[in-house]
């Protein structure tokens, strides 16, 4: 059984989450859950909405998480760093994750939420306690061919991660299927698991360049789904922080306004966008979420 949903909110600050295999904060990630949730999926319940879709398939928490991301970011010397990987952990929670913030959402389709924090608010949230398990080695098909991907053991963490070939094994647009051999955790094989969605890009600010949010500050960009993106910008000054975070339609530009931006502190800044869909699929009665991500980084300031 496979169930499409599209969650609204879609953290999207620090994609090397992705790559770290916490289970708490699978989606391209950020100060530490910057999707405002605390169950996995970038939304309040699980499921994208307040009511669980109004499907009793639909899982309350995942017991795993498979992925594909891909980011865009600068490499520090006037140039772009990819990152493409296939990530993925299995895991039976022994104490929840909790965040030590609350932040401020949005509303809907072009809406944002601004919050502002300390460094004591970061460090007042509990990271949950995980068992980690093995699903034997995974095999992932997509249209650009097969790859296997065994499980890392990391002391008592069990993780798998395989950096991808863009154009080969990663393919924007794409959807893959994803089959495990079973071991502490079960085996599965699930057809389309993961929807890539088409590659979003920065056009201004760009990727390589820097930006100054003052005034109104517009987002431009490329590529993507029809579904809404999540964008975020993060103001860092000294202990202090401040983030916007916006829900744009996909329609290649959106504004953040002067009140808005007013309300940040002065400091470096971070802005991201990305998108994400994701799939459930219910296993020996355990739940696996699936999630292909692209997104882009650009740095700044904000005066």
């Amino acid at each position: 059984m496979l169930r499409r949903i599209m969650p609204a909110l879609m953290a999207a600050l620090c994609g090397a989450l992705l790559l770290s295999g916490c289970p708490e904060d699978q989606n391209p990630g950020d100060d530490d859950d910057v999707s405002g949730d605390a169950d996995d999926n970038g939304d309040d319940d699980d499921n994208g909405d307040d009511d669980d879709n109004g499907d009793d398939d639909i899982p309350e928490s995942t017991d795993g998480f498979v992925g594909i991301s891909y980011y865009r970011m600068p490499n520090g010397q006037g140039g772009v760093l990819e990152s493409p990987y296939f990530t993925a952990n299995f895991y039976e929670i022994t104490e929840p994750y909790s965040p030590g913030i609350e932040y401020e959402m949005p509303a809907g389709t072009d809406d944002c939420g601004v919050t502002l924090y300390d460094i004591d608010d970061l460090n007042g949230g509990n990271p949950g306690v995980y068992e980690y398990q093995s699903a034997g080695p995974i095999t992932v098909s997509g249209p650009g061919g097969t790859f296997d991907v065994a499980p890392d053991i990391q002391g008592n963490s069990i993780y798998y991660q395989r950096e991808l070939g863009v154009g080969s094994e990663l393919q924007f647009s794409a959807s893959y299927d994803v089959s495990a051999s079973g071991d502490s955790f079960p085996g599965f094989d699930v057809s389309g698991a993961i929807d890539m969605p088409a590659q979003v890009d920065l056009i201004g600010p760009s990727v390589q360049g820097t930006f100054v949010a003052q005034g109104e500050m517009t987002i431009q960009w490329s590529g993507g789904a029809a579904e809404d993106l999540w964008l975020t910008l993060t103001v860092t000054s000294g202990t202090d922080y401040g983030t916007v975070m916006c829900q744009p339609a996909n329609d290649g530009s959106f504004t953040i306004t002067s009140g808005q931006l007013g309300q940040l502190p002065s400091g470096t800044a971070t802005l991201s966008l990305s998108q994400s869909l994701y799939n459930y699929s219910e296993v020996g009665g355990r739940w696996i979420g699936f999630a292909g991500t692209s997104g882009a980084t650009a740095y700044g300031t904000c005066p």
